[in-house]
């Protein structure tokens, strides 16, 4: 069977950077699932995209769909031929559902019984007659925002204006909107020719770098990469690369060429996070430093073009610098002529949510918050004082001009204002590090009070939102709720704190529903809040590598401080591949599962005690409950796990020695109750019921 490459590209108004990549990669896996279910065999897929086009090559796709031959069992033998051999009306039912003549029915042998069976041809279709069923992919493809053109019904990320779709030399037509597909496509939108006719899909990358465009994402930002490298080296720069921005950059255009520019080294004396956020959210340009880690009046930026005129490019990019610089400028200077506290009192007229108050009433509950969660970790005194100095004016800087224009700095701007106005150093660092983190990986706060500070925020701003019915579903999430429930897990496994998240929640959710603006149940609001977050561990559970049946043994235990989960589930993941752990889980989870029966609370008797056994489980079953209570005062999980192990040769004793379903209800009671017993310590750790073994 022979093969062809086949070229689809889809040509498009400047799509938004974001856009790009997600949609080049979503639409060659939509390739590939379609080429599988057509049975249509490759060698491989290949993706480009600029801003202007998402295009994906099929190497070595077959000329036609593999032939396929389909053997269907039909009835038995006995009930297909009467006694003469002839084929009874179930045979022949058979043969007219599978489409072909009686004559050419088999009988084999199917585990000892003979059947008929039908066997039936059928050949694979071309593939260019296939190929144009790949209009419902193309306008399958989903993008985080779609608009309609003109008067046409499809909704996409922007207009169509041409499609590629070509089968070797071969165009493989199809219409979408008033764009039928061709072999004609454009080049760069300046330098390239505006109608671009491909000979082959092999020839397509090389074409398109004729006329101005790097159609491979990856070829151009290595062609970027290296031209910074170059420049580093001429001028012995370093130029710090962000990826999300180098992936931003890489996305706004086709042909990439890399170029300098200087801004007054007077702006020098504004913070460096504020130039670099000027440069770098605003301007798209990258930083430059010096080999020592000073920021230097330099930039660069990518054009998308090739190398001439760079001179005047340089000076018009230095032009739209410098006013932003000078806004900067402008509003630092502005924003140091008020004091902390009257930015603070502008926060009492912005609204954080109509139902949940202002941003200072926020405020003020944080504080409250923040304080309860010190006291709980037993921080010093003198250290209580900062973190109610430090959440007072967490959000002064909300307020700023400089804040105001550059959102980003929210956090950064609060803590280099309060240093100016000799606000003590930990107080002006927990103003930056209760945003932290900020995304999945990001930093975590390196100070206490910086810690309990983000805690206290992130916490409010979760139960606040589930008090007045703001909870997070599907995909939506529109306060990052999911995000400020990750991050208070991740602070408190950072910190080993001691405190429980059902504690939390349930102090914070009664303190919610004293201050009245909560439009929910509170004990309802108290099990959903916990589940919320029971998702979360999950989450993060899963990302940190634990398997999955573990994390669901752990989570089904009773809530304890997130520390001590997480260790639980470290102790018994490393057991996995132990000799004695499935002995150990078999006689735990004996032990779990028959106290099912046992009714309600029964003092155990030991009176009732006919052998050894009984009371040397009965012992173990205490030590194990002092024990244990010794192990989590010190956060070992892993101790309290071999306490828990250890009970594993007086169970299957008791077992092998005890029949605990008697006929006398006095001596079942008793030993169900003592099962009982030893359950709740087994069940306080996990429940071991939800290991799987594999047989």
């Amino acid at each position: 069977m022979g093969t062809t490459p086949f070229l689809l590209e889809i040509g498009l108004e400047e799509l938004p950077a974001r856009f790009v990549t997600e949609a080049v990669v979503q639409l060659e896996e939509k390739v590939q699932h379609w080429l599988a279910d057509q049975k249509l065999t490759y060698e491989r897929t290949e993706r480009f995209s600029t801003p202007r086009r998402l295009a994906i090559m099929v190497h070595g796709l077959a000329d036609k769909q593999e032939d396929s031959v389909v053997k269907a069992k039909g009835p038995a033998k006995k009930i297909a031929q009467d006694e003469d051999g002839n084929w009874t009306k179930a045979a022949l039912g058979f043969a007219k559902s599978q489409k072909i003549e009686p004559g050419a029915l088999t009988i084999e042998a199917y585990n000892g019984v003979e059947y008929v069976y039908a066997t039936s041809f059928s050949e694979g279709k071309q593939t260019v007659d296939i190929l144009p069923q790949m209009e419902s992919l193309i306008t399958s493809l989903n993008f985080p925002k779609r608009m309609k053109w003109h008067t046409y019904d499809l909704r996409y990320a922007r207009p169509i204006r041409w499609v590629v779709s070509l089968f070797g030399e071969t165009v493989v037509p199809f219409t979408i909107t008033d764009v039928t597909s061709g072999r004609t496509t454009r080049g760069h939108r300046f330098l390239g020719e505006s109608s671009i006719d491909i000979s082959s899909p092999t020839n397509y990358e090389n074409q398109m770098l004729e006329h101005y465009v790097v159609v491979d994402a990856e070829k151009r930002k290595s062609a970027i990469r290296s031209q910074l490298a170059e420049m580093e080296v001429t001028n012995e720069w370093v130029i710090p690369v962000n990826e999300e921005l180098l992936e931003e950059v890489n996305n706004l255009l086709e042909y990439p060429t890399a170029l300098s520019g200087g801004f007054e080294e007077t702006y020098l004396t504004l913070p460096k996070e504020v130039l670099i956020t000027t440069m770098r959210e605003h301007q798209r340009y990258f930083p430059v430093e010096s080999k020592a880690g000073e920021l230097l009046p330099y930039f660069v930026t990518v054009r998308n073009g090739n190398e001439e005129h760079l001179e005047n490019v340089s000076k018009g990019n230095e032009k739209v610098l410098r006013g932003r610089l000078a806004d900067a400028a402008f509003f630092y200077e502005e924003d140091q002529k008020l004091s902390i506290d009257q930015w603070n009192e502008k926060l009492t007229n912005v609204v954080f949510h109509e139902s949940i108050g202002t941003i200072a009433e926020k405020v003020s509950r944080t504080q409250e918050l923040a304080v309860w969660l010190a006291k709980q970790e037993h921080v010093p005194t003198e250290q209580i004082e900062f973190v109610k100095r430090a959440a007072l004016i967490s959000k002064f800087d909300l307020v700023t001009n400089m804040v105001g224009e550059f959102p980003e700095l929210q956090g950064r701007m609060g803590q280099d204002y309060a240093e100016k106005a000799n606000e003590d150093h930990r107080v002006a660092l927990a103003i930056r590090e209760q945003y932290l983190p900020r995304f999945s990986h990001d930093t975590l706060p390196s100070s206490t009070i910086g810690g309990i500070l983000s805690l206290a925020d992130k916490i409010d701003t979760v139960l606040s939102c589930f008090a007045i019915g703001l909870i997070p579903t599907g995909s939506q999430d529109p306060y990052a709720l999911r995000r400020q429930a990750n991050g208070v897990v991740q602070i408190l496994l950072d910190r080993k704190s001691s405190i429980s998240i059902d504690a939390i929640i349930d102090y914070w959710v009664n303190t919610l529903s004293q201050k009245g603006f909560m439009t929910a149940d509170v004990e309802s609001t108290k099990e959903e809040v916990v589940q919320f977050f029971l998702s979360r561990f999950k989450h993060l559970m899963n990302e940190a590598g634990y398997r999955y049946d573990v994390v669901d043994a752990v989570l089904a235990a009773p809530l304890v401080d997130v520390y001590s989960m997480f260790a639980k589930a470290e102790a018994i993941g490393q057991q996995l591949n132990q000799p004695e752990f499935k002995k150990t889980v078999e006689a735990l989870s004996r032990v779990t599962n028959l106290a099912q029966k046992a009714e309600s609370d029964t003092i155990i008797d030991e009176e009732l005690f006919e052998n050894e056994v009984e009371a040397k489980l009965l012992a173990a079953t205490v030590e194990v409950e002092m024990s244990l209570a010794q192990a989590w005062t010190q956060h070992d999980a892993f101790a309290a796990y071999h306490l828990l192990a250890a009970c594993q040769e007086p169970i299957h004793a008791f077992f092998e020695h005890t029949m605990v379903m008697v006929d006398d209800p006095a001596i079942r009671s008793n030993r169900l109750a003592l099962l009982k017993r030893l359950a709740r310590s087994i069940h306080s750790y996990a429940d071991f019921q939800q290991i799987v073994f594999s047989s």
